[in-house]
């Protein structure tokens, strides 16, 4: 049977015809779900977005209520401050606790220029020591005395008879140290003497 030449370019028109509408409708589909996945990639940003700003502020109230917290518990408390006065006491402690400007005064560069070259000159002449004694015994000072004034500072009403213990055996600890590095308790004894004689005249002649 002979087959028409028309009718079978007319059968490949007509499939190619079909293989191109399914082609359209495929792209069709595919754009369609490609906005619709745009779309959705648009609201979940936007919904991740407001989340994450929702977390932060709230983050920012929290953490601003823990300081406003604080500051109300720091108001509260009721810090303790001795009453004082001029003279000089028999231990550093007491000097911290009692006497007037005593932590300003050992800390100003002036007093501790003077007390230095003043302490050295009794250790090496009066004690007989070493003259690098001074450079330990001044640092071992001045740490001890910052650090009872930084208790001091701590200390309140409720917490004053614990805290006072603390210091003193802060004291005690480092006096035994400064004793052993000037030859024992009596010679720390007569370094003490000195330094209140050394430090009321400095405060007398800078008033």
């Amino acid at each position: 049977m002979k087959t028409n030449p028309q009718a079978q370019e007319g059968d490949e028109i007509k499939d190619h015809l079909k293989d191109f509408a399914s082609a359209i409708r495929k792209k069709s589909i595919k754009r369609k779900y490609t906005i619709a996945g745009a779309v959705a990639a648009v609201v979940l940003g936007a919904f991740a977005f407001s989340y994450i700003r929702s977390q932060a502020s709230l983050t920012a109230k929290s953490s601003a209520d823990k300081y406003v917290e604080h500051v109300k518990a720091t108001k509260a408390k009721k810090y303790w401050r001795p009453k004082r006065s001029e003279h000089f006491k028999d231990s550093y402690v007491e000097n911290v606790l009692f006497t007037e400007n005593f932590v300003q005064t050992e800390l100003s560069k002036d007093y501790r220029n003077k007390w230095t070259t003043r302490l050295n000159r009794f250790l090496i002449r009066r004690l007989d020591l070493s003259d690098r004694v001074i450079v330990d015994y001044m640092r071992e000072e001045r740490k001890l005395i910052r650090t009872l004034d930084q208790m001091l500072k701590e200390t309140t009403v409720d917490d004053k008879k614990k805290q006072l213990y603390e210091m003193k055996k802060v004291n005690d600890a480092a006096e035994k140290k400064l004793a052993f590095m000037v030859g024992g308790e009596k010679n720390l004894k007569r370094v003490l003497d000195y330094k209140k004689n050394f430090y009321t005249d400095f405060v007398r002649k800078n008033k």
